[in-house]
């Protein structure tokens, strides 16, 4: 009888979906200059523009870093109002059969000045980023009350 080393390769393929949104589903007290992220499973997606819907309307452009879909308003959003962001089923990928599955929709409320009359604040909306080496990273953040200055950053790389 013979020894023999054998070994296993397993493909795995996950489904077409969407990771995470921000700002975050019922998320409130969000500026009004914000931009609104879709992270997606796959970074093929195509004609995205057919398949976004705001609620109220808003005029805006997009931008594609990797797997995540950025919607640039056009102007502010209006304080303390409810927007509702809808990504329609059937959102294709590039050179694939498969397409979003399921209609996904998330709402937040921008802020109400009041409540953030005279406060400093500055907020990242991430805690942790994953970026390939080859890649610049891209930082959201938002302030409310800071002159614009400078920001001192120190990125640490996990080994």
């Amino acid at each position: 009888q013979q020894e023999r080393d054998y070994s296993w390769a397993y493909q795995v393929k996950d489904t077409f979906k969407i990771l995470h949104t921000l700002p975050g589903d019922k998320s409130s007290g969000v500026p009004e200059n914000t931009g609104i992220e879709i992270t997606f499973s796959h970074d093929n997606f195509t004609n995205f523009e057919k398949y976004f819907s705001i609620q109220p309307k808003v005029g805006g452009s997009f931008e594609k870093h990797g797997r995540t879909l950025v919607f640039v308003p056009k102007e502010v959003l209006k304080i303390k109002t409810i927007y509702t962001i809808t990504i329609k089923k059937g959102l294709p990928l590039e050179n694939s059969d498969e397409v979003l599955a399921t209609d996904h929709l998330f709402a937040f409320e921008t802020q109400n000045p009041v409540s953030q009359a005279d406060n400093e604040s500055l907020y990242i909306y991430k805690r942790f980023y994953e970026v390939p080496s080859q890649e610049k990273p891209i930082v959201q953040i938002a302030n409310y009350n800071i002159p614009q200055s400078p920001i001192d950053v120190k990125v640490y790389r996990y080994s």
